[in-house]
This record gives C-alpha cells, structure tokens and sequence, in this order.
C-alpha cells in the first residue's frame, strides 16, 4: 500500500512539474497538491491526535462538507487530467524547418506554433502531414515531395507559412497487395488505411477528420521498421488522395 501510494505521490508532483513548464500554474498547483495530500493528511491526523480532538473533522456538517470537497477535488483532478493528456501545449523551440512540427501529431495534446498563420483568409490553406508509425513516434508524410505545389508541402514551404497539419493515425489494414522481399525476410504490403485528423498549426484546434487511402499500387519500399509478431507494411496516400479528402480545407 505504502509503494503505490509513494508512485502515486511521484506521479502527481511529475504532472506537476510538467504543467508548470508548460505554462498552466493552475494544473500545476492542482498535481500539487495530490503529490502532498497524503503528507497533509498525516500532519492533520497527528495534530487531532495531540490535541485530543475526536469526532468528524467537519462537525455536524461533515457529510456536506465532504460531499463537496469529494466534487470538487474530482472536478479539479479531471481538468487537470484533460489538460495534461488532450489539451495542445505551446511549442516554445525554433523552427528550423517544416519536419520540426511533428510534435503537433504527438500524444497527450500534442503541440501548437504561435508563429504558425492563421488558418483563414483566401485559399490556399497550405498543410504538412506526419504519420504515426508502428515502431512508435511520428514521422514527416511526404504529400507529394518537393514537386508538389508549395501549399501541399512542397519545395520552398516554410514553416511561419503552414496553415494546417494533418496528423494521420497508425495505418489499418486495406486490400493486401504483394510480398515485398528484403535482404532478411519478407513482408505483406497492405494498401494503408489513415483516419486523420486537421489541426491548425498555429492554435493546435481540430478543424476537421477526414479519411485516407494509401497508394494501390504494389511499389515495396527499399527498407522497413516494423515490430510485433504479425509484421507488415503498408502504403501512404499520394499526392492526389490528400487532394481529394483535404480540398476543402486547403483550396477553398
């Protein structure tokens, strides 16, 4: 009991800690606070002991006051826990380039860039896309590559211009393709399948969800990173499909 209650304490004062450096003093306090309750809860059950005091702590109002004090203290802990894992935190590094805004995909809210544009205004909206991988981590999803015109992530975008980032989830399995071979084994290439998700660089607010479909085509890579017992791979959407499922937030 005495070790989950310790990992417990260390947890909270390492939301804490995280929330203070992320700018929200509200959050932090709040994990506090929890990291503490135990040590406050001793403190207090030593001074009733030596003062002799006996009975509820509250009196004859006890039941509300804790009714209460219960509501509040979950209310408090939940904002806290929605601010930590879902809420965008402010990337406060220099972008070098467009590959530096993985972040925004990332768990536990992922990141927003205050120089970032303003999604608004005439089209084009310009976008970058980063995908889930299965290895773990987010990498940069070439659109179209440099070819691409310059709103679709192409040569020559720079980070102060991106307007919307699309954050593809781990791929699903679609049509099986072909066995791809490589120097020590031999992988099933699926079509991929993408739920996305559209966020505005500049704030980290969801504009949107939308649906992609890798390429049909069987073209196997030159190398792949994969784990697990069943490993595959599987392939991303050409510049045509993020055409497709993203115009109306890009070109219109």
């Amino acid at each position: 009991m005495l070790q989950l209650v310790l990992i417990l304490m260390a947890l909270a004062g390492l939301f804490s800690w995280m929330a203070f450096t992320n700018g929200s003093v509200v959050v932090a306090v709040i994990f506090a606070l929890l990291a503490l309750a135990p040590l406050i809860a001793i403190v207090v059950a030593m001074v009733r002991k030596r003062t002799g005091a006996t009975g509820p702590l509250f009196g004859k109002q006890s039941r509300v006051v804790g009714v209460i004090a219960l509501v509040t203290v979950i209310g408090a802990v939940g904002y806290a826990v929605y601010w930590t894992f879902w809420t965008p935190k402010e990337y406060e590094g220099q972008l070098a380039n467009v590959r530096d805004m993985e972040s925004a995909c990332h768990d536990m809210g992922g990141k927003f860039f205050p120089s970032a544009a303003e999604f608004g205004g005439p089209a084009p909206h310009p976008v970058v896309a980063f995908v889930d991988e299965q290895v773990g981590g987010t990498s940069e999803a070439e659109i179209g590559g440099s070819d691409a015109p310059r709103e679709w992530g192409g040569r020559g975008l720079k980070p102060a211009d991106v307007q919307l980032i699309a954050c593809l989830d781990e791929a699903e399995d679609g049509k099986f393709l072909t066995d791809c071979k490589f120097t020590s084994s031999t992988l099933p290439l699926y079509q991929g399948r993408y739920d996305v998700t559209i966020r505005e660089a500049r704030t980290g607010r969801t504009v949107g969800t939308v649906e992609l479909a890798g390429k049909s085509t069987p073209d196997c890579p030159f190398s792949a990173l994969t784990k697990g017992d069943n490993p595959k791979i599987h392939t991303e959407p050409d510049l045509a499909e993020y055409q497709r499922a993203l115009a109306e937030f890009v070109s219109k």
